[in-house]
């Protein structure tokens, strides 16, 4: 029932919402749409509970400059998207363990901006904004994770 809902509003969001797919040859830093779909690629197993296909809040959770990086995943052709998969893997020389896919609207619904980021790839953007203290930032990385379902 509650992947029903989710699968709902996210077509209510992607219908009322001006997203267009574009092709990685056009340049384009546009701002994030409130339901573009976003995707985490997680490295770590630890960040996911395989048994439930549920991401963990860690996943979330940002670097040490306050950011988490994401890819606008309404925003590319299928192949484009399966093809940055292989290339962040390789770039990073891990395997991805699972994809957390996340609307840009739980995002900013939590107080965060997403910005978008492109300086090495394509349709990449961090979010930002988070707050200083560790366990604020624990709390709404649960709220993302709660919201994320694993691609």
């Amino acid at each position: 029932m509650i992947r029903w809902i989710r699968k709902y509003w996210k077509n209510i969001f992607l219908e009322h919402s001006p997203i267009k797919t574009i092709s990685s040859d056009e340049k384009c830093s546009e701002s994030v749409a409130y339901g573009e779909e976003l995707s985490r690629f997680v490295f770590s197993s630890k960040h996911i509970k395989k048994t439930e296909r549920v991401v963990k809040a860690a996943a979330f959770l940002p670097n040490s400059d306050r950011k988490t990086s994401v890819f606008r995943k309404s925003r590319m052709l299928p192949e484009e998207y399966e093809n940055k998969k292989i290339v962040i893997a390789e770039k990073r020389d891990l395997t991805i363990k699972a994809v957390a896919l996340i609307n840009a609207s739980i995002i900013l619904n939590a107080n965060l901006q997403i910005e978008p980021e492109e300086s090495e790839h394509k349709w990449h953007a961090d979010i930002i904004g988070w707050p200083l203290d560790k366990d604020e930032q624990k709390s709404i990385a649960q709220v993302l994770a709660h919201s994320a379902r694993i691609e």
